[in-house]
Order: C-alpha cells, then sequence, then structure tokens
C-alpha cells in the first residue's frame, strides 16, 4: 500500500505473499514538514536511515550521536531509542523497516548494531539517486516489491564493498609500514643503507613509503632510521661508556659523526660525552 502526505511517503508490503525478504515498509520523510517524537520508544523491527539533507541525534545506550546528511543511522530491535530532527535544520531522509527475521541481514553486512549506529555513507549520490527512484515511477506493488528488493540489496552491496575495500586497503597499507620497520631495524647497522633500498625492498615507490609510513607512524622512514641508530648509539653507550663517537657512529651505520653528535644532544638533551659521564657515575657503587 502506498501513503503520501505532505512530508511524508511510505510504501508497506504487508500484504506482499512473496514477502521472503521480510520487508515491511520503506519511506521517505521530511521534518520540514513532521513533528519529531522526542521520547524513548522500542521496536521489534529493524530500520536503516539514510539522510540526505539536515541534522538530528540519535539516543541508544546512554550515547548521543549528531546525524546530518550522508549518514546511515541503524535502529536495532528492542532496544530503546530517540532520534529527532534538529529545529533549526530538520533533517530529510529515506528509511528501510525490516522485520527481525530478514535475509537481508543489515546489521552484519554493514556493521551496524547498537553500539554503532551511525556510519558515514561511502556511496552518497549513488545511494540517493537509488532511493529517489523507487518514488518515482507508479508500479504495481509486487512489482514495486521486487524493485525495492534490488534497490536495498543494491545498497547494501555498494556499502558492503568500499567497506571491505577500505579495509583492505587499510590492511596492506598497515602491513607494509610493519615490514619497513622490521627490516630498518635489521638494516639499520650498514652505513649504506637508504630509504630508497628500502623501498625497493617492498616493491614501492620512496615517495610512497614516505607517505604511507608518515600516515601510520607519524615520521618519516628517514626519520625512524635515526630514531633506532640513536637509540641503538645510548643503549651501546649504556652498556659500554668507553666506547667513541667514531665506535658508535660505526656500530649503528651512521656516517656523520659532527650530525650524530648533534641528533644525539638534541635528542637526549645531553652531548655524547655528559651521556657517557652519566652512565659511568651510574655504575659507581
Amino acid at each position: 500500500m502506498f501513503e503520501s502526505e505532505n512530508g511524508r511517503k511510505e510504501i508497506r508490503f504487508y500484504s506482499v505473499s512473496e514477502n521472503v525478504h521480510r520487508i515491511r515498509m520503506i519511506g521517505y520523510n521530511d521534518f520540514k514538514y513532521l513533528e519529531s517524537w522526542e521520547y524513548f520508544r522500542v521496536y521489534s523491527w529493524e530500520t536503516l536511515h539514510y539522510v540526505i539533507s539536515g541534522r538530528g541525534k540519535l539516543f541508544i545506550r546512554g550515547k548521543e550521536y549528531d546525524i546530518s546528511a550522508g549518514d546511515f543511522f541503524f535502529i536495532p530491535k528492542n532496544e530503546a531509542v530517540m532520534y529527532y530532527a534538529d529545529k533549526n535544520d530538520p533533517w530529510r531522509y529515506y528509511w528501510v523497516n525490516l522485520n527481525a527475521e530478514s535475509m537481508f541481514d543489515i546489521g552484519g553486512k554493514l556493521g551496524f548494531d547498537a553500539d554503532f549506529p551511525v556510519r558515514r555513507a561511502k556511496n552518497a549520490e549513488a545511494t540517493q539517486s537509488t532511493f529517489e527512484k523507487l518514488f518515482i515511477d507508479d508500479f504495481p506493488l509486487t512489482e514495486l516489491y521486487y524493485k525495492v528488493c534490488a534497490a536495498v540489496m543494491e545498497i547494501i552491496s555498494m556499502e558492503y564493498v568500499s567497506i571491505r575495500s577500505a579495509d583492505i586497503l587499510q590492511s596492506s597499507k598497515d602491513e607494509l609500514v610493519e615490514n619497513a620497520k622490521k627490516l630498518i631495524k635489521l638494516n639499520y647497522t650498514r652505513n649504506e643503507f637508504s630509504i630508497p633500498e628500502l623501498a625497493n625492498m617492498l616493491y614501492v615507490s620512496p615517495r610512497h613509503l614516505s607517505r604511507l609510513f608518515h600516515e601510520c607512524v607519524g615520521m618519516t622512514p628517514v626519520a625512524y632510521l635515526a630514531e633506532i641508530r640513536l637509540t641503538a648509539a645510548a643503549d651501546m653507550l649504556r652498556n659500554n661508556p668507553n666506547l667513541t663517537v667514531n665506535n658508535l657512529c660505526s656500530l649503528v651505520g651512521w656516517g656523520d659523526e659532527l650530525y650524530f653528535m648533534k641528533k644525539f644532544k638534541k635528542k637526549f638533551s645531553l652531548t655524547v660525552g655528559e651521556y657517557r659521564e652519566k652512565m659511568i657515575a651510574a655504575k659507581m657503587p
């Protein structure tokens, strides 16, 4: 059944005998014309909303969420929830209402639950367009039902693929950086070891490696290599205060003694000589 009034459109599928996907309703609400319910309620079904403009708030499990255009928000079954439009910038949204045993498993596929009810859409323009098409043409109810099923599946698929791609990309990035850190720790004692060589070991360009490394670690590979070498030199000096600057540079792969002393003092706020004296004093009974 199709119902429409100012600010609201609903398509109900209670009477569709082939409703194997358990879609109860799909709709559109514009709270410029509708009144929000500012109290908690509990539903025995699940609802996925997609906000196309405006803002609002969601309250669930003691948490408050600010929601705006381009956000999905999910209302799970059997949870006390309250959500309402912002009074100055009321939201408009599409929504899909599913029975608890729906075959779509929106929560499982998109990672929604009562503790994670809001997600930014990965494909905002395509999602809005997919919803809009359902309310343009006038189809027989049964035919419309299958169009709605296809549309919901398309939206879920678009988001799922984007989420998985982002996860895989992040995993690949993290793995690359971790491997870079391991290789730096294995090779830092070699004076000739360089970032271009490291990038070559990882089959990426030095520029790409530096960008990803900085994103994940907060410093460049060059800075990380220097940190590893300086920390190793301090450890060696702690264990053997008799080591000279020349000895330390040779042991940690640092070619320029003057630059090494400058960086050492900057990191430890002590010259190599002062650090050595401190270590000798610490060893005295």
